[in-house]
């Protein structure tokens, strides 16, 4: 017996010593952070605030480009109206014209949809059948004009009203010279 409990004592000082040499356990680490609810939600309202925010700046950015468009239209509009003028029985185009009309050039390349109408006028001097023939023949220059550089004919259409809507009324130089004219209409876009 003295035996067995020797025995007894040195296997139980091995345990405790193997017991107590032994590596503690290792434990699963823990979560850094375990989402809950109220983070989901803070997320959730987070994304749609980001998405609307996302959305605002698209429709700042189109109403920008529609303001853009909507100006350079107006200015298009601008510069296709303004009249040109003649001299007194002819229909050449004088400095001032071909700067005007260089002008609209400009203003159709960028509208590549519109199409205008050019109306040759005069002044009152002259029979009606003659001013008809030369207000045409000054729709018509103007026209080649514009097609030399590089408008499509196919946008251009043209008419005479001779001398029967005056710019100016009046029996002298300074009301014939308005009316001796050519105007433009935009007529598509």
């Amino acid at each position: 017996m003295l035996k067995t409990g020797k025995l007894l004592l040195v296997v139980l000082a091995v345990v405790m010593t193997v017991s107590a040499c032994r590596k503690k356990p290792k434990t699963a680490p823990v979560p850094a952070e375990t989402t809950t609810a109220a983070q989901r939600e803070r997320n959730r309202i987070d994304s749609i605030a980001a998405v609307e925010e996302a959305r605002a700046a698209a429709d700042r950015a189109r109403e920008e480009n529609m303001r853009a468009q909507q100006q350079t239209s107006r200015s298009a509009q601008t510069t296709i109206a303004a009249s040109i003028y003649f001299e007194l029985d002819d229909a050449n185009l004088t400095p001032e014209a071909i700067g005007v009309l260089e002008a609209k050039v400009i203003a159709m390349r960028g509208e590549t949809g519109m199409r205008i109408r050019i109306t040759g006028h005069t002044d009152n001097r002259g029979s009606d059948e003659y001013n008809v023939a030369l207000g045409m023949r000054r729709a018509a220059e103007t026209k080649r004009f514009l097609i030399d550089r590089g408008i499509a004919g196919s946008r251009i259409d043209i008419a005479t009203r001779g001398e029967e809507e005056p710019a100016a009324t009046g029996e002298d130089e300074t009301a014939w010279s308005r009316n001796r004219r050519a105007e433009f209409a935009i007529i598509s876009r």
